[in-house]
């Protein structure tokens, strides 16, 4: 006997749905599965009577035999209370004619707002279908009844793909090994993860929508296979929930096809503080990522300046202070920026902007350097910029630094004209230390830093040689 898995509880699904139920269930669900921890699969979430999957930041998918009257969509593994957050819906649709057996039961809701902190797990288009063989090991998730007859706790449980079948469904589970879906799991996700070994990065794609059973549960389930129904959803819904295809599995990734789970089992915190596994790189599953596509031309690079006041003496009598290196990149953006001195690479790649380095540099010349790298993996090279590094005596004691000219006592030229003339100096010690810097040097108001040393030890003065034009420029051209 076949049945499909339509609900045995129905609830209305609103924020105050726990006000309803005097007693939350046993925890328990999938049948032959075992309970999530919290945050674990956090894109199944309940429409309280079904399950349904988060595909896309504002759109969930689901059964079509489940309806279209839901407000709300529960995330948490609970689908009643408990941590966890309750979700508007813009609107609900179901494909016109669809239910179980056709191989078209699929139905979606557009949410009021995008759910942004969850790691999206994307529907399985194009070539990544292949995967789809008997014998597969594939993910069920659902807040449905168990064996132990439980309702309303997400549940989780590895089964075997059983096969595609003619009607174009995926039959998965049974066959006496007790684990499938049941009343309640409808509109649930089966997930399959891209095996690293066959040449994919190991993030995980939503296949399958619960829709029936031979009963008793535990028996075989099948799973309408969501990819046939993305072009009617895309073109419903108005939102392209396939970013790295189109619609009819064709590879054409965009912007968006990057950041997927990795790994949706890993369970840290709770639903208010939840903490996911790092997600996917560019995906290049079916073919070159989108800036592979898109971006041939390497980053602009320059070293800009060094940041804020006084360069500091460090142990060892070295000159300490920080370097800031400027970096852009209009395709695919920024991976990582390295900063070189005198031809070596110093300390690890900075990934973010500001991409800042901190120095200990001794008295000599030096070379400064940079290399930026784009998502394309294009290599963009600064021009080199020569710092020299001098030590100097601190001025003579005494007020405001001794008996010089002007102010200075010491500091001598005070003009701001940047030369380096002796004029009104005064007395010895570091002349014009201020101005030793071209202008421009350093933030956009200021003519360069103060380069003195640390009270009983050296001063130091840094030079910086001009630097070129920002302008792109492919490593090794």
């Amino acid at each position: 006997m076949l049945t499909w898995i339509a609900p045995l509880i129905v609830l209305a699904v609103t924020p105050d749905a726990a006000d309803l139920v005097a007693e939350e269930p046993d925890p328990l669900g999938i049948y032959g599965g075992g309970p999530t921890e919290s945050c674990q699969h956090p894109t199944t979430v309940s429409l309280g009577s079904c399950t349904a999957t988060l595909v896309h930041p504002q759109v969930i998918v689901y059964a079509a035999h489940c309806g279209s009257n839901f407000n709300y969509v529960r995330f948490g593994e609970s689908a009643y209370n408990g941590a966890g957050r309750w979700v508007g819906t813009e609107r609900c649709e179901i494909y016109p004619g669809g239910g179980p057996g056709g191989g078209d039961d699929y139905a979606y809701c557009v949410l009021e707002e995008p759910v942004t902190d969850v790691p999206i797990v994307p529907i399985l288009m194009g070539c990544e279908t292949e995967l789809l063989q008997p014998g597969a090991e594939v993910t069920m998730v659902g807040f449905g009844y168990t064996n132990n007859g439980g309702y309303g706790r997400k549940h989780v449980a590895t089964a075997m793909l059983n096969e595609i079948t003619s009607g174009n469904e995926a039959n998965i589970g049974g066959n006496g090994t007790g684990v499938t879906i049941c009343n309640g799991d409808s509109g649930g996700p089966a997930f399959i993860r891209l095996p690293e070994s066959e040449g994919f990065d190991g993030s995980w794609r939503a296949f399958g929508i619960a829709s029936w059973i031979y009963t008793p549960c535990g028996n075989e389930g099948f799973h309408t296979l969501i990819h046939a129904g993305t072009d009617w959803i895309e073109s419903e819904a108005g939102v392209d929930i396939t970013p790295c295809h189109d619609a009819d599995g064709t590879w054409n990734p965009g912007p968006d096809c990057k950041g997927f789970a990795t790994d949706p089992t890993v369970s840290q915190g709770n639903w208010n503080t939840c903490e996911f596994a790092e997600v996917s790189g560019w995906s290049s599953s079916c073919g070159p990522s989108f800036p592979e596509l898109t971006d041939s031309l390497p980053p602009a690079v320059r070293v800009s300046s060094h940041v804020d006041g006084d360069v500091e003496v460090a142990d060892g009598g070295l000159a300490a202070f920080n370097v800031m290196v400027e970096a852009t990149d209009m395709d695919s953006g920024i991976r990582d920026v390295q900063l070189l001195v005198d031809g070596a690479a110093v300390g690890s790649p900075d990934a973010t902007a500001p991409y800042e380095f901190s120095l200990s540099l001794g008295e000599g010349e030096h070379t400064l350097g940079a290399v930026a790298v784009d998502e394309a993996d294009n290599s963009g090279e600064a021009d080199p910029v020569t710092l020299v590094v001098s030590a100097h005596a601190e001025p003579p004691s005494g007020d405001d630094g001794g008996a010089g000219g002007d102010a200075g006592g010491g500091g001598g030229d005070d003009d701001d004209d940047g030369d380096d003339d002796d004029d009104d100096d005064g007395g010895g010690g570091a002349a014009d230390v201020d101005h030793a810097l071209p202008p421009g040097f350093g933030h956009y108001d200021q003519v360069g830093c103060g380069c003195r040393g640390g009270r009983g030890g050296p001063g130091w003065a840094l030079v910086l040689v001009p630097w070129l034009a920002l302008r792109r420029r492919r490593m090794g051209a």
